[in-house]
């Protein structure tokens, strides 16, 4: 993975967290992934590929809670 330090992202800190949780449940949460070629957010990372070929899955992600705002998302 990448590391967070790294990046120069500061770690988030006790009250960080309440302040992330309180905008989830004002405003909710929208999980998009895409894949694109030529940037990736760290170099070691690489700068080129093949896209055709990428592969991308997310498995065992439980999301609880209600719709806040915006249309009913399809359930699978």
């Amino acid at each position: 993975g990448i590391n967070a330090e790294y990046m120069g992202s500061p770690t988030p800190a006790g009250h960080d967290w309440s302040v992330v949780q309180q905008w989830y449940q004002q405003k909710g949460a929208l999980i998009y992934s895409s894949q694109w070629v030529g940037w990736v957010p760290a170099a070691q990372c690489g700068t080129t590929g093949d896209l055709g070929s990428s592969v991308f899955s997310v498995s065992n992600l439980l999301i609880a809670g209600t719709v806040v705002q915006g249309p009913t998302p399809r359930l699978c």
